[in-house]
């Protein structure tokens, strides 16, 4: 079952009015909308049938993108899309056991409580903990779609506050940035789909943390793939 954190929902429910127009009125209106225009591309063949449509689902595709209902599809499909795309994302093949290698070693870290920041969920990365000879680009990804999905099913309120990313170089070396680097080359795009157009996420901000000088070239080859807003929503710490 779903649920909120422990802070005054009213206040949550508030804020869900004022940023994401979210109005009792016609939020059914709008979810029935978007479940009938998913359902008409899946009687086309273009969206498989398998695809969930329930409630939990729809709404955080209209929160994420303030209830604007073509928005709101157009990113649905995108997500659905980008799961038959990348290998082990699948619903039928992501599931705990397939990511649970990657997970282990601690590369994503759901930090308990909020954020003083607007309330938002923060997530820690570490890229140093990231081994690319045992685990690939492809394999992070699913462990946080994985991650993500988990936190969205727990706590609604994610939703409406959004996450703020950590992501945390310490120890990170010069060789770990020469692998990495290789990756980004033809990963970059990928990752940054992901983040911007395909998970249904309120990125409030990614900060970097104990960075060494030459993380630069990291960010570097992913500047190009990145949107204005997300380029404002890096903050070096």
């Amino acid at each position: 079952m779903c649920a909120f954190h422990e802070e005054t929902l009213s206040r949550t429910l508030q804020k869900a009015k004022e940023e994401l127009n979210e109005f009792s009125e016609d939020k059914e209106c709008k979810m029935l909308s978007l479940r009938e225009n998913i359902t008409a591309l899946q009687e086309q063949g273009k969206l498989s049938k398998n695809c969930r449509t329930d409630d939990r689902v729809l709404v955080r595709f209209l929160r994420a993108n303030k209830y604007d209902v073509n928005k709101s599809l157009h990113q649905y499909c995108n997500y659905q899309q980008y799961r038959l795309k990348i290998p082990g994302l699948a619903m039928e093949e992501l599931t705990y056991d397939s990511v649970k290698d990657v997970l282990e070693t601690g590369v994503f870290e759901v930090i308990e409580g909020k954020c003083k920041v607007g309330s938002c969920q923060g997530i820690i990365l570490s890229p140093p903990k990231w081994d690319l000879h045992r685990h690939s680009i492809e394999q992070i990804i699913c462990a946080a779609f994985f991650m993500l999905e988990m936190l969205y099913e727990k706590y609604e309120d994610v939703e409406i506050h959004g996450i703020r990313l950590i992501e945390d170089f310490n120890n990170f070396s010069f060789l770990q940035q020469l692998r990495m680097e290789a990756v980004l080359l033809t990963a970059g795009k990928p990752v940054m789909e992901f983040i911007q157009e395909v998970f249904p996420m309120r990125l409030k901000g990614v900060h970097l943390v104990n960075q060494p000088w030459y993380v630069s070239t990291l960010i570097t080859l992913i500047k190009p793939f990145m949107k204005q807003k997300m380029r404002k929503r890096l903050i070096y710490i």
